[in-house]
Parts: C-alpha cells; sequence; structure tokens
C-alpha cells in the first residue's frame, strides 16, 4: 500500500494518473481465475418461492467503490442501483426476496457501508419507475411480461440479471495520516468531518467508522448543490459535474473553493476515490435458495478481468440522473458507449452448450438461463428518454455526459405524430433501414445485434415497438441424446434462411430478451417448471425430431446472423443450467447450478 499525505493540489491528482499501472490499457475479458473488477450475475429470481443470496469480496489491500446494479429481464431496465463501498479484504452480502406487494425486495445484515444508507439499514424494493409512464411521456418503455402478471409491470421485474461495477478505488494507507490537517480548514465549512470517504468506510472492531459520513460523500455537488431536475433534462441540458458525475465528494479530483463547491479556478479535493488500478478486485458468489422444495442452486457469474481500466475514475453521486452510471458500456468513461465493443469482443461466444434432463413422473428438471447484458446498449433506442440504454446522453456520439444533439432522433417519448411510436427511418413493420444502407450512422450499432432477411437486407427490432417489448434472435441449436442421436432446428426472427432445409418444424424465437429461460426435454409442456419465468421458452425434442425415449442429453446453441448466407454471429453472453430432482419432500429434494460452456472465437 502507498503512504501519503492526502494533499488538495490538483498536480497530486494528475501526478497520481500518470503512475497508473500498465494495466490500465488491457482489453476486458473473461477472467480467468474468478474475479474481476466488473462481475455479471446472469440471473436473479423470486418467482415460485426462489430466493437470491449475493456475497461479494472485496479481493484486495484497497478500499473499492462499488455499483451495484439489478436489471430486470425484459430489455435491462434498472430496478434497483445503490453503492457499496469495501473496506480492504472487506465482504457484503444481502438476499433478495418477494415483498407482500410481489417486487423484489434487497435486504442485507451487513454493515458494510452503502449509499443510500437506507439500504443497509431497512432494505429496498425494486421499482418499476424506469419503464413506465409516470409523467405522462417520459421513461415510457412496453411495461408488460410475456405472460401476463398482476399487474404486469411488477412481474416483469421478478427475473433479471445484475451487474456487479468497481467504480473506484483507494490505494492509500490511510491509516498514516488520515486527515491531512495542514489543509482541513479548506473543507471545515462543507464537511466537519474532513477526511476520505474510504477513511470513514474502514471497519474498527467490526464496525465502520461513519457510514453517515460515507453517504453525504456520494451527494451531488453539482448545480449548485441541487440535483439535475427532469425538466432540465428534457431540455437537452448537459449533465453537470466532472464527465457527468455530480461531483461528489466520494470522487477523487473535483475543483473546488473553499467552501467545497465545484469551482474551476479551485482546488482538488483529494478524500474521494481515484480510477481503478486492480484487475479483479472483486468475487461474487450467488446462490438460489428455495425454502418451499428444500433446494438450492449456485448460480456461476461472469467475471470481467480490466473493467474500468481505461485510466478512468467510474464514480458517480447516488442521485438521479447521475446514478444511472456507469454501466457495462462505461469501460472508456461515463455516458459513452465507445468502450463497448471491446467489452463484448472479450466475453463474446459464437455458442453455448450444456446439458439437458426433464424425465415425467420422477421429478427430473432443467433449464437455461442464457442472459445478454450488453444487449438493450443497441436495441433499446429512445433518443430523448435517459432511462433508455440509448440516448442522447448516452451512445458513441456523447462522451462526458455531454448531449449528442446532432445524432437524428429516436422515439422522442413515445408520441409520434402517426401514433406507431417509430421515427420515419422505421419502415415495413419492425424492420429499419437507414437511408445510406447501413447502421453505423445509428447512435447505437445494432452489431452485433444483428440479423439478416433472406434477402440479406438487415432486421431490426427495437423492444418498446409493439412486440412486446422483444428483439428475437436467429439461433440454431442442435439437441443431443446420450445416445448420439440428435435434433437440428433453425430459429429465426420471423423470416427463414433460405435453403430452409425440408421439415423443419415452425421456428422458435429463444432469445427474445435480456434474460431468457429455455426448457429442453421431452413432453416439456406438461412437466413442473424450474424457475416459473415469465419468459420460458420450451423445446421439445420429440417434436423437433429426436426419436427414441431419451429423457437427457445435451444441446449446443448457436448465434448466427440469418440471410441467404447464415454465419457464425458471436455475442456477448453469460448464464447457467439449474437442474432439480423433486421427490414431493424437501427433505429429499436436490438440485444443482451448472456453468454454460462457452464456444468462443
Amino acid at each position: 500500500m502507498q503512504s501519503n499525505k492526502l494533499g488538495l493540489l490538483g498536480a497530486a491528482a494528475v501526478a497520481a494518473a500518470a503512475m497508473l499501472p500498465q494495466a490500465v490499457l488491457a482489453q476486458p475479458a473473461v477472467s480467468g481465475d474468478g474475479a474481476g473488477s466488473g462481475v455479471i450475475v446472469p440471473y436473479y429470481t423470486v418467482n415460485g418461492g426462489w430466493a437470491t443470496l449475493v456475497n461479494i469480496q472485496n479481493t484486495t489491500e484497497n478500499s473499492v467503490a462499488v455499483k451495484f446494479r439489478m436489471h430486470e429481464g425484459q430489455n435491462s431496465r434498472d430496478v434497483l442501483d445503490f453503492n457499496v463501498v469495501l473496506s480492504p479484504f472487506d465482504v457484503w452480502t444481502a438476499s433478495i426476496t418477494q415483498d407482500a406487494n410481489g417486487r423484489p425486495f434487497l435486504s442485507t445484515q451487513d454493515r458494510s457501508c452503502t449509499s443510500p444508507l437506507s439500504i443497509r439499514d431497512s432494505g429496498q424494493a425494486a421499482s418499476e419507475v424506469a419503464f413506465t409512464d409516470f409523467t405522462g411521456g417520459s421513461f415510457r418503455d412496453f411495461d408488460g411480461t410475456r405472460t401476463s402478471g398482476t399487474p404486469e409491470s411488477i412481474a416483469r421485474m421478478s427475473e433479471g440479471y445484475i451487474a456487479v461495477l468497481a467504480m473506484g478505488e483507494d490505494d492509500r494507507d490511510l491509516e498514516t495520516d488520515p486527515i491531512a490537517s495542514a489543509d482541513a480548514d479548506v473543507f471545515v465549512a462543507a464537511d466537519p468531518g474532513f477526511a476520505p470517504t474510504a477513511y470513514w468506510a474502514k471497519h474498527v472492531n467490526g464496525e465502520p467508522r461513519n457510514c453517515e459520513i460515507v453517504d453525504a460523500h456520494f451527494a451531488p455537488r453539482a448545480n449548485n448543490g441541487q440535483p439535475m431536475t427532469l425538466a432540465a433534462l428534457q431540455l437537452g441540458n448537459d449533465i453537470s459535474g466532472q464527465e457527468g458525475s455530480g461531483d461528489p465528494i466520494a470522487r477523487r479530483g473535483i475543483l473546488v473553493d473553499a467552501d467545497g463547491n465545484p469551482d474551476p479556478a479551485g482546488v482538488a479535493d483529494e478524500r474521494g476515490f481515484g480510477p481503478l488500478v486492480s484487475t479483479d478486485s472483486l468475487k461474487v458468489t450467488t446462490t438460489l435458495v428455495n425454502l418451499n422444495e428444500g433446494t438450492a442452486a449456485n448460480i456461476p457469474s461472469l467475471s470481467i478481468d480490466s473493467y474500468g481500466l481505461a485510466g478512468n475514475n467510474l464514480v458517480t453521486a447516488q442521485e438521479f440522473p447521475f446514478f444511472l452510471e456507469p454501466t457495462l458500456a462505461s469501460d472508456n468513461g461515463l455516458w459513452t458507449t465507445t468502450g463497448l465493443a471491446a467489452l463484448e469482443t472479450g466475453i463474446e461466444a459464437s455458442a453455448v452448450e450444456n446439458l439437458w434432463t426433464t424425465v415425467p413422473g420422477n421429478g427430473a428438471r432443467a433449464e437455461w438461463v442464457i442472459s445478454l447484458p450488453t444487449k438493450r446498449f443497441h436495441v433499446d433506442q429512445d433518443f430523448d428518454n435517459i432511462q433508455a440504454a440509448c440516448n442522447k446522453y448516452r451512445n458513441t456520439a456523447t462522451a462526458a455526459g455531454v448531449a449528442a444533439g446532432t445524432v437524428d432522433a429516436f422515439w422522442d417519448g413515445f408520441d409520434t405524430a402517426d401514433g406507431n411510436n417509430r421515427p420515419a427511418s422505421f419502415t415495413n413493420g419492425n424492420t429499419t433501414l437507414l437511408a445510406n444502407g447501413d447502421t453505423i450512422e445509428d447512435p447505437c450499432d445494432i452489431v452485433p445485434f444483428v440479423a439478416f432477411d433472406e434477402l440479406d437486407q438487415v432486421v431490426k427490432e427495437a423492444f418498446q415497438d409493439g412486440n412486446e417489448g422483444s428483439h428475437p434472435l436467429i439461433t440454431s441449436f442442435g439437441i443431443y441424446d446420450r445416445e448420439e442421436r440428435i435434433a437440428a432446428l433453425t430459429t429465426s426472427t420471423g423470416t427463414r434462411p433460405s435453403p430452409a432445409p425440408p421439415g423443419v418444424p415452425e421456428a422458435l424465437s429463444l432469445l427474445d430478451f435480456e434474460t431468457n429461460v429455455i426448457r429442453i426435454g421431452r413432453d416439456v409442456a406438461n412437466l413442473d417448471p424450474v424457475l416459473e419465468s415469465f419468459r420460458t421458452v420450451l423445446v421439445d425434442v420429440t417434436s423437433q425430431g429426436l426419436g427414441g425415449t431419451a429423457n437427457a442429453g445435451w444441446m449446443r446453441l448457436n448465434f448466427e446472423t440469418g440471410g441467404s448466407t447464415t454465419a457464425e454471429n458471436p455475442l456477448p453472453v453469460s448464464g447457467f443450467l439449474v437442474s432439480t430432482r423433486n421427490f414431493g419432500a424437501p427433505g429429499l429434494n436436490f438440485s444443482t447450478g451448472l456453468e454454460h460452456r462457452y464456444v468462443r472465437p
């Protein structure tokens, strides 16, 4: 650990950035040791009596500021996000259960600091605000589920996936000289408890020094301490603060005046977290538990090595709109998707393989989970909606929270003149063909979530466009039993590759959403579900051409482009298999979670 005083000079921040290790230049990739600076938990659920248990371990001797972000499974709109501040070698735990209203509810008995602090002290229910129309046109999205719920918008939140992202680190020795007393008078008016955020979060005898101060350090200071308003954003203002961060105390290097207010002519506030320096700071362990059935299953996480290590500080204020960042797309900095392609290349696969088993009469059943955690940055396009993954504040044309006003607008709050909720460039139903014949002018490129029809034209569906919030992808799969027999099928968005083989059954759309559940087996429609997902797709091996009486085997799911010449189309993907045996007695039942095999390019 480095030992240095916490000076307030802006030069200190510049010097620190210059000394960052070469690891900052590394490209994100699947971690080889099960830990990373970004982690994707491919599934959470509160359906069918299931609860989801989460354990986050800080593997480093540094303090780490972490963004915990729950995404609903339809198109990844945020349903709950907050910050966790981990002391060196700290562990934070939580559970996600269903509350009395049917919403996922996160609670914790852990004492580590969170922002807001209410997460630690009283827990928090998920909210549908990011995909429902609560202000007369803003934040609009298709708000139902494929199978109706009560109400549908709440049911939509009952399953999804989780992103755990390191935002910043403090690698200083805060015990040597934590208060920099010679300069403390500069900030005494703004914060009488002047000391680094990580100092207050550090555990002493099992309890953090002061989580109230930690929480206060994540409040925004931009706009004279006032958070941005929805009305201001609708007027097209840039998102204020350094790189659109809101300038919280918890972010190191903000230039401030003697009262601690942001001031370009001021000195640098060094109390907060600096850029990430560790490539694999987080180890996340997650488990599904069903007390009704007496079963539990591990959820294998996808750890991303070197996420965020482009020399950027990703710490933001925990207030609207700043708390909408960072995301998986923030590898090159806040409010941009320019680093997304590199991250996707690092975690993509051209095919996924795993077992299947469903045996009528003996309680054996299994389901696949396939999560596509970056799909939303390509197909959730609503230019004026800051909650959409692609908007004028977050796309390849933006940087540092500056609205990209020169990019052609997409949906304008679902209030278009012709009532069909699509811009003029959308034609032929859900198909888009840009005027110049390509997609590069799209503020969020459809690649790699692209499909081609039989005329080799780009097929592009957006989540909100009258299609139950779905974006189908072309896939093919081979289903094998244990005796080497095989059934093969190509699935599509509604068009079929040409020429199509004779006798191919009706095409299935397996990957419509961000989080997808697939049940494979014989007579699967009459089997009890495992995860009770609203988005389960049934693949019956008999109707797909697998003869005999086999009830188990394995399957390979291929990602393809379609068109007259179907080709591999590697996609960023994460998931697992959950398998259970139900003997009708919780004391005898058991289950397991098995990671997929990913065929990487």
